[in-house]
């Protein structure tokens, strides 16, 4: 149930407050956002973060920044309980329009999967609690949409992030295999990435590969790589890139493996991107 749900005219940045009362899963599905940042504030829930072979236990006002390329979910346990989180997510323009480039470091100035939370005691002793209630109260107010307002208080919640230390609450890896395995794949994503290749890599089997995989990830192998894949097309492609050519600098070895693996995955023609 959405609580609010506010997005600029420019459409450079959105606000989301939602609350689950149940849910059918036991876990959100690991997904990424293409071309977004976005700083997940949890609120309340019996959760724990999972980004690119890391797991975040959360506590409330914990904060959570991913990168597009991050594939990440939060994973409930059982018994589940109520889940409250605020979701801002801001694009590329946001930073270059606000000439305030540098702050995109906190997103980009690290590995994947780490440094990726804020701890609670933090962000409440840098006040972002109530900078978070100045922004609701704006969006509540009525009246002329106040999307200048909103937008100095998102340039200072990033400012305010930038100098809290990130992970001060160590990143748990899923298992000591994992994290190797998810670090090369992103470091070798245009080469080859054949199971025997990567098996042989890490000394194991395919079989033992796929299982540890799929266990702490949630995703096979073969889709994680394909996803990334797909996302180094569509930032490849904004760079100025043919489509043929980023399908095929991607990994893809030829348009028509990627047009397929597209058409599977976002269930539209590669063209549709065109028009975005």
């Amino acid at each position: 149930m959405e609580l609010i749900h506010y997005e600029d005219t420019k459409s450079e940045f959105n606000y989301i407050k939602r609350l689950d009362t149940q849910l059918e899963e036991k876990a959100f599905f690991l997904h990424s956002h293409n071309n977004l940042y976005e700083i997940l504030i949890f609120l309340r829930g019996n959760s724990e973060f999972r980004v690119e072979g890391s797991i975040y236990d959360m506590n409330p006002y914990d904060i959570v920044i991913v990168r597009g390329s991050e594939m990440h979910k939060m994973w409930h346990r059982q018994p589940f309980e109520e889940y409250e989180r605020i979701v801002i997510s801001v694009k590329d323009s946001f930073f270059i329009r606000n000439e305030c480039e540098d702050m995109r470091s906190i997103f980009t100035a690290r590995d994947l999967g780490v440094n990726n939370l804020f701890c609670s005691e933090e962000v409440k002793k840098n006040g972002i609690p109530q900078l978070l209630r100045d922004i609701e109260e704006y969006i509540c107010g009525g009246g002329i949409r106040p999307d200048t307002a909103i937008r100095s208080k998102i340039i200072d919640l990033i400012y305010k992030l930038s100098r809290i230390s990130a992970g001060t609450e160590a990143e748990r890896p899923h298992s000591e295999h994992i994290k190797g395995i998810l670090k090369y794949i992103n470091d070798n994503i245009t080469s080859d990435l054949s199971l025997e290749h990567i098996a042989s890599r890490f000394y194991m089997s395919k079989y033992h590969l796929c299982h540890i995989f799929k266990q702490y990830t949630g995703l096979t192998i073969t889709k994680y790589i394909n996803r990334k894949r797909l996302l180094l097309v569509r930032e490849l492609y904004s760079d100025g890139k043919s489509l043929i050519d980023a399908s095929e600098e991607a990994g893809f070895g030829n348009y028509s493996g990627f047009y397929k693996m597209y058409v599977k995955e976002y269930s539209e023609p590669p063209k549709k991107m065109l028009k975005r």
